[in-house]
């Protein structure tokens, strides 16, 4: 049985983890939160040891597995320990402020050989699949991607998602960064060139509360990708999720109950009905994450994958701090 540990178990996204830890498979024997605030109960709740430092909890634990979370300002922090540690472990996204701040580490573990993935959860999701059943080659997509309110972090206890030196950054860092792998897996392409602006009001929040990106593979399809904090929060559904896309023989659209496929020169589109509850997917992607990583294979997405993605990112928020100015992915030089 796996002995796993949860590190920084304050952050929003660990409820939805624990229905996938199967307690006849797993065990989760520790848990760090340093606000102090859900991990000790999240300790009672599996009989695991609690400790408010990360530190003290890998000092002494004897662990197969680390889930780690935490504040964007803290997490490259975390994952050097892990790696510097040999520890197999999931990191949430971002885990850093920026690329950069992901290279060194990521380097690292690939020296080392060490497992290590990243929830880019699109990719556990219905939608990719049915996508990717469809072989198509896609010349222009369209994703948004808007939750809220931004009330929904301080109900969870993580109001440093609001403020911009503990997470980096606001819908964007968040959000957008599955919708960037979406299209790097969709295509297979790098991200050559970069357009984005943004909406900030610093009397609700120091962060971005909408953001709207333009991004140009290199074989050229151009994916327009609206993420925010704009939904209200008096509604039945958490946020608006919709997205489109075309290719010489497809055009795909969302609806109400998953996606409407129209094959160019049929009579009539079809419907292929799905959940879009993108929730549901972290359950999944901690027991498949698990399984890889018994089953000693690779893990579908990385902290490479990441840093591909958080380079996007990087460029996305330095063309919306000079107006929304096209950057070229500068990074593709090198590779």
């Amino acid at each position: 049985m796996l002995k796993i540990a949860i590190l920084e178990a304050s952050h929003w996204h660990v409820p939805m983890y624990l229905p996938g830890l199967d307690p006849t498979k797993v065990k989760i024997v520790a848990v760090s939160d340093r606000q102090n605030a859900k991990g000790r109960k999240i300790a009672r709740q599996f009989s695991a040891r609690y400790y408010q430092d990360y530190d003290e909890l890998l000092a002494k634990e004897d662990i197969d597995f680390a889930f780690a979370f935490g504040r964007a300002c803290d997490m490259s922090t975390i994952v050097t320990k892990l790696v510097d540690m040999n520890i197999p472990f999931s990191v949430e996204k971002p885990a850093g402020v920026n690329a950069e701040h992901l290279a060194a580490v990521q380097i690292a573990a690939h020296q080392k050989g060490l497992f290590n993935s990243v929830p880019l959860i699109q990719r556990n999701g219905a939608l990719f699949q049915n996508l990717k059943e469809l072989a198509d080659t896609w010349t222009h997509m369209s994703f948004r991607f808007i939750a809220g309110p931004l009330a929904r972090y301080e109900l969870a206890e993580c109001p440093w998602m609001l403020d911009k030196a503990q997470s980096a950054g606001g819908c964007t860092i968040n959000l957008a960064v599955h919708f960037i792998d979406l299209l790097h897996c969709l295509t297979g392409d790098e991200i050559a060139t970069v357009s984005a602006q943004m909406t900030t009001d610093t009397s609700l929040a120091n962060v971005e509360i909408f953001s709207s990106l333009c991004l140009m593979t290199t074989s050229g399809t151009i994916c327009n990708i609206e993420t925010g904090y704009t939904f209200p929060g008096d509604m039945t559904a958490q946020r608006e999720f919709s997205f489109s896309l075309a290719s010489d023989n497809h055009y795909v659209r969302s609806n109400l109950n998953g996606m409407q496929v129209a094959k160019r020169g049929a009579t009539a589109p079809s419907d292929i009905i799905f959940d879009m509850e993108t929730d549901d997917y972290y359950a999944d992607y901690a027991r498949d994450v698990l399984t890889t990583f018994e089953n000693n294979q690779p893990a579908d997405a990385d902290l490479f994958a990441l840093k591909r993605v958080m380079t996007v990112i990087d460029l996305a928020y330095a063309s919306a701090s000079q107006g929304g100015v096209l950057l070229s992915n500068t990074s593709l030089k090198s590779t």
